[in-house]
């Protein structure tokens, strides 16, 4: 697989036009093919960091980006690492005694004596995960 193949594959489904024209000008840069494939970086990342970008280029609410700029944060992302960038992945938290009687505590209060539970619970215990949508505009989803 290559990294233009592996972009493509990872904005299907996606219906963010922004993101979409995005990924679109990064297939047309066949130099950075090899930087698509690092594992590290994704096309949720790779929004997130432009979002920040573009919160710190802010004034008084308002931000106005040409696409030049927006496709150069883009290509830094794929260029850079994440720990050269600035970019802290979230910490996975350890599960301790604490949080373990917590969660039972949970499960308790959510059934009852015939060990039956409400039928919102049962909905989100069933529910399929759906594909994220990833957006660059209008806020996380």
């Amino acid at each position: 697989m290559t990294g233009i193949e592996r972009l493509q594959e990872m904005i299907e489904g996606q219906d963010d036009a922004a993101l979409k024209q995005v990924v679109d000008y990064l297939c047309t840069r066949n130099d950075l093919s090899d930087k698509y494939l690092n594992p590290e970086k994704d096309l949720k990342g790779m929004a997130s960091y432009i979002k920040d970008k573009a919160r710190v280029n802010a004034k008084n609410g308002w931000n106005f980006l040409n696409d030049k700029v927006v496709y150069s944060w883009a290509v830094t992302y794929f260029l850079f690492s994440d720990s050269s960038l600035g970019i802290k992945k979230p910490e996975v938290k350890k599960q301790t005694k604490k949080n373990k009687d917590k969660e039972n505590k949970t499960v308790e209060k959510s059934t009852n004596v015939n060990n039956v539970i409400d039928i919102n619970t049962a909905k989100n215990k069933t529910q399929k995960p759906q594909e994220e949508q990833i957006t660059l505009f209008g806020g996380d989803l």
